[in-house]
């Protein structure tokens, strides 16, 4: 994957996963699947926000 995504690109992405997702789908699956990937997209949030912090007490940790 050479190309860098840009955040146009993310979004022509995420738009067109959503249309193909939705093809044929109930209301029901839909639902599901937007409550799915809202819990998904929760998580990696707070991961990407105490990573930095976990990071920081394993290094000060290691140099004691």
């Amino acid at each position: 994957m050479g190309e860098c995504l840009t955040p146009e690109n993310i979004l022509f992405l995420a738009a067109a996963a959503s249309a193909r997702l939705a093809h044929g789908a109930t209301a029901e699956d839909l639902g599901l699947l937007a409550a799915f990937f809202t819990v998904i997209g929760d998580n990696l949030a707070l991961l990407a926000l105490c990573a930095p912090s976990c990071e920081d007490k394993g290094r000060s940790a290691s140099d004691k």
